[in-house]
């Protein structure tokens, strides 16, 4: 069980910071405002709608990756088919992260349950500790991979299934920046999630004292 909490912890962590920042349609806004994308594309929608329509999609508003509007002087389908089944897939994948984060808190929280009903909660703090350094490890991971050209190559085309070219349109919005502001906003999340778990875990495990 403890090993389990040194492995849960800071996936946890990872994992709903994911979920937050693909799902969230904060990042899509931001990256699109900054670029200017929609007027890049000439595309007849404002940066935030395009932004949140790809919220919508990873949260599941909306069904299918299909947008009409107004795109290149006519009204079409502004994703082509194999951008659509690329981000079918995306959202496949970070599905499954999601039912891994919740199954890990499930776990996490039947550990965290078993120790204290035990009094065992130095255990605990030893956990989170110990999952603080596996945390660096796993965080440390996306960057390199990014840095590898064959590295991010192949996580490319394992995320999206295809290798997209130059005329996709999914590769003007999936760009480096995009990539780099990605990476810096899971760190933050995560830290911040693992910042209250530790809190909460120091909390639960404080020794009682007789004058404080």
């Amino acid at each position: 069980m403890l090993i389990l909490l040194i492995i849960c912890i800071p996936l946890i962590s990872i994992t709903g910071a994911y979920n937050i920042v693909l799902r969230m349609p904060d990042l899509y806004v931001y990256e699109f405002n900054r670029v200017q994308l929609t007027d890049e594309l000439e595309l007849e929608l404002k940066d935030e709608e395009f932004g949140h329509f790809f919220s919508d999609f990873m949260i599941g508003k909306v069904e299918n990756f299909e947008l009409i509007a107004d795109y290149q002087g006519k009204e079409q389908n502004v994703f082509h088919t194999m951008e659509q089944v690329s981000m079918e897939h995306f959202k496949q994948l970070l599905n499954i992260l999601l039912y891994a984060f919740a199954g890990m808190l499930l776990i996490a929280v039947i550990c965290y349950g078993v120790f204290m009903a035990n009094n065992r909660k130095y255990f605990l703090r030893t956990a989170f500790k110990s999952g603080i350094l596996v945390y660096l490890v796993m965080i440390i991971l996306p960057i390199i991979t990014y840095l590898v050209p064959s590295l991010r190559d192949f996580m490319q085309q394992f995320i999206f299934r295809f290798k997209f070219n130059e005329d996709n349109l999914l590769t003007q919005i999936f760009t480096e920046s995009f990539v780099v502001e990605f990476l810096a906003a899971t760190t933050f999340i995560s830290a911040v999630i693992l910042f209250i778990t530790g809190s909460v875990t120091w909390r639960m495990t404080k020794p009682r004292r007789m004058f404080w």
